[in-house]
């Protein structure tokens, strides 16, 4: 997985933006990750979040989307889900409303939600009572924080090197 964190901008509307939990390359899909109660149904998870799923695709020029949720801390299930043209049109058309109503200064109006389209695969996962997976969640819930202050500081310490720099010296 590469990107992680990475904030995008459509080159056709400027205004649509998405950051992205990362992009799998190798099939050439948008990554998100969601960690969820464990009484959510998938298809409420889906529901949820496939608008968002298909405007980070909309916005990246991706035609694929990887969805990993872990529901509380016993189950986990990825979804693959296909760009849907359609659903993305309707998305945008309620998209450029608000941020016209966002220029303008109107109140925005409401738009009607499509109905999601559905993935393209299901896998999941039983890891009630895996050790080693609630070991790890543990420490990824532990130090996530701690991950993301590390990765904003080497993006600030990078933007105060110049490209052409080879060779540098500090002190702290």
């Amino acid at each position: 997985m590469a990107d992680a964190g990475e904030c995008v901008i459509s080159q056709k509307h400027p205004w649509r933006r998405c950051t992205l939990d990362g992009r799998i390359n190798e099939i050439g899909a948008i990554f998100e990750a969601k960690h969820t109660n464990s009484f959510v149904k998938s298809d409420e998870v889906l529901e949820r979040y496939m608008p968002q799923l298909q405007h980070n695709m909309a916005v990246a020029g991706l035609d694929r989307a990887v969805l990993s949720v872990i529901f509380g801390n016993s189950k986990y299930e990825m979804f693959e889900i296909a760009a849907d043209w359609l659903y993305q049109l309707d998305l945008f058309k309620a998209e450029q409303a608000f941020w016209n109503a966002v220029q303008s200064g109107d109140p925005p109006v409401p738009h009607p939600t499509p109905p999601a389209p559905r993935p393209i695969a299901t896998r999941e996962l039983n890891l009630e009572g895996n050790n080693a997976w609630a070991a790890a969640a543990a420490d990824w819930l532990e130090h996530n924080a701690a991950a993301r202050i590390h990765a904003s500081a080497c993006r600030s310490i990078k933007e105060l090197i110049d490209e052409y720099v080879l060779e540098g010296s500090f002190q702290l």
